[in-house]
């Protein structure tokens, strides 16, 4: 066993002086802390063992043996988090036997499966088939592999693929196995690196600027006979040598040709509106976005700036602004636009040419740049209110000329039309449907809004209905049942998330699909089926879908996904970690495709503070996934 001094001495002197990564490294300094777990191979109770035919193993008296034939894998049930050291030490068993080739001391660690990221185990599936891990996102040594001719690293993506560096691909003899001769196997993961030793001397050291802090550890091999002994977890304090809180989202060219930069002005908290409301003018030479000054929600100003964040200028006097949207700013024209004054029960119109304010009746959800009008909406239950501040569920037409703001419909209007009315009408529901979510078509001609009723004291949807109406307010009529988040899929239908049974944000992510509703009440169909994302908007063209799911696939770390809508799966375009103490998930990325397709506009967090940034997809080639 190594201490921490003699870790020093072999990173400075490690075998691998060619490796890009390890030149340029510090020595990584850290002490040990506490002990995780020991004395775990007593049984097998602590592990669950994949194994294809023809093999066995077993855990007993301090020994995990493994006897393959075809391909097995051994997990240790346990998920881990970083910083920690994982060591053991293992015998490759040559001693005449029918699987005794020495060969292929592999694992994985830090292994997470996207569709089930709180449980790996939850698919049963995997046969202990090498290729049944390929989804997974790990990272893996294969020491010894191809009949102990080259020792591997690879850092899997959860897409399918596996890239080989060269810098990872070794084939000297002295990177391959002795039979008979134990090995003691260190693997440090601290924050954006994780190294692989063998005997006190690293093998491999790399830095990630994407890293893996979280997931489940496994032995791997196959056609092998080993085993193995002294498995220990230990907690590590990390010193020097390694970022153990490094930024996710980082700025500048990503591969496949695309970039993300920041659009909000130095180190302030901002954001923009929401997922289907462009931040750009209609122009597209300028973008709006809330600052807020110190606490999230909390006071701050409405900014406009250019395109690419450079002359920012406030719009607005101080007004509270919502960890959601902002102030909802956005645009009227390219000299106009709007935001929310929540504490006046208004919204303000502010003039770029003329540097004018004028307020106007009611808090805007959403206007259109086609008319001037604008709508609003009170979502609260009328049981929430008592006395004189009792307010029922209505849709309100905001008229941005003239200031004024007239109720279009109430509860029960529109539950007089609406399919279940005998449903929303028990008494035992106590009035709780609320509006929601109204949203003008890109034409302007119409609008729908939600009808949500939810089991009183939870979450439970007893319908979430789309309803439609003309400009005007007339000819109201019920559309469809839709999912999460619906918004306008051009001007002839809708799109929302609809979720299948066993649905769970952070257990199950992907048991929903991303459906298109037809305004005209034909059926409905899929546009991504088994889509993980919570706030989706469609590109110009529609031939992208851009989605953010936060919590995923470790705690405490957002994304913003593409979908291309006629290929299978997903590319992870930003990743970013959520903000310090935000337990429930408040800052949501909301990505927003630009007016002309080729940036995607999303909230991410830098150092601890959400930012207002920019996809950009000018020379973004989407590039067919390479497995194997």
């Amino acid at each position: 066993m190594i201490n921490r001094r003699h870790a020093l001495a072999i990173l400075a002197t490690s075998i691998l002086v060619e490796d890009p990564n390890l030149l340029r490294s510090a020595p990584l300094d850290f002490s040990t802390s506490e002990t995780l777990y020991q004395n775990v191979l007593q049984d097998g109770s602590q592990w669950v063992v994949e194994q294809m035919p023809g093999g066995k193993a077993g855990v007993a008296n301090g020994v995990l043996e493994i006897d393959d034939a075809k391909g097995c894998t051994v997990w240790f049930k346990h998920k881990l988090s970083g910083p920690i050291m994982i060591e053991y030490e293992a015998t490759m068993i040559q001693a005449g036997g029918p699987n005794d080739h020495a060969r292929d001391l592999n694992c994985f660690w830090m292994a997470v499966d996207p569709k089930y990221p709180r449980d790996i185990f939850r698919d049963d599936s995997r046969s202990g088939q090498f290729r049944d891990y390929d989804s997974l996102r790990l990272y893996y040594v294969g020491y010894g592999g191809h009949r102990n001719s080259q020792t591997r690293f690879r850092r899997y993506n959860g897409l399918g693929e596996r890239p080989l560096l060269p810098q990872h691909d070794l084939n000297r003899p002295e990177f391959m196995i002795t039979p008979n001769e134990p090995k003691h196997i260190q693997i440090i993961v601290i924050g954006d690196r994780t190294q692989y030793l063998r005997n006190g001397e690293i093998i491999f050291d790399f830095h990630d600027d994407q890293p893996y802090q979280e997931g489940w550890f496994a032995f791997r091999t196959v056609d092998n006979h080993m085993q193995v002994r002294n498995f220990k977890v230990t907690r590590l304090n990390p010193k020097s040598g390694a970022n153990p809180e490094p930024n996710l989202l980082r700025l500048g060219a990503y591969p496949d040709g695309y970039s993300v930069h920041q659009v909000s002005v130095g180190r302030a908290g901002a954001m923009h509106g929401y997922m289907d409301i462009c931040p750009e003018s209609p122009n597209a030479e300028k973008i709006a976005y809330f600052e807020f000054e110190d606490k999230v929600p909390g006071w701050g100003r409405v900014v406009v700036a250019r395109r690419d964040g450079s002359n920012p200028i406030y719009v607005s006097e101080r007004i509270k602004g919502h960890d959601h949207d902002g102030a909802r700013q956005q645009w009227i024209d390219d000299d106009q636009l709007i935001y929310r004054d929540e504490s006046r029960e208004r919204s303000i119109i502010y003039n770029l040419a003329t540097k004018e304010s004028r307020p106007v009746k009611g808090e805007i959800g959403m206007a259109s740049e086609i008319h001037g009008y604008g709508l609003a909406h009170n979502n609260y239950p009328a049981s929430q209110y008592k006395g004189e501040d009792r307010l029922p569920p209505e849709v309100t037409l905001m008229d941005l000329r003239s200031g004024s703001n007239t109720p279009l419909f109430d509860r029960e209007e529109a539950t007089s039309i609406h399919p279940s009315s005998s449903t929303i009408e028990d008494p035992k529901h106590g009035h709780l449907g609320v509006f929601k979510h109204p949203k003008w078509s890109p034409d302007g001609s119409r609008f729908f809004w939600v009808y949500m009723l939810e089991k009183k004291g939870t979450s439970q949807k007893i319908v979430k209905s789309a309803m439609l109406s003309d400009r005007e307010g007339k000819n109201m009529r019920y559309v469809s049942e839709v999912g999460q988040h619906p918004m306008w899929f051009f001007d002839d239908a809708l799109l929302s998330y609809v979720r299948q049974p066993g649905f769970n944000h952070y257990e199950n992510p992907s048991a929903q699909d991303v459906m298109i509703h037809p305004v005209d009440g034909s059926p409905g169909y899929p546009l991504v089926k088994n889509a993980i994302g919570i706030h989706g908007s469609i590109s110009p063209d529609g031939k992208y879908f851009a989605t953010d799911v936060f919590h995923w696939p470790e705690p405490n770390t957002h994304a913003v996904l593409l979908y291309k809508v006629d290929s299978d799966g997903y590319r992870v375009l930003a990743r970013s970690r959520g903000e310090p103490g935000d337990t429930e998930n408040n800052m949501h990325p909301h990505p927003s495709w630009s007016r002309y397709g080729k940036r995607i506009f999303f909230n991410g967090v830098i150092d601890g503070t959400r930012r207002l940034c920019y996809i950009d997809l000018t020379h973004y080639q989407w590039r067919p996934i390479a497995r194997r």
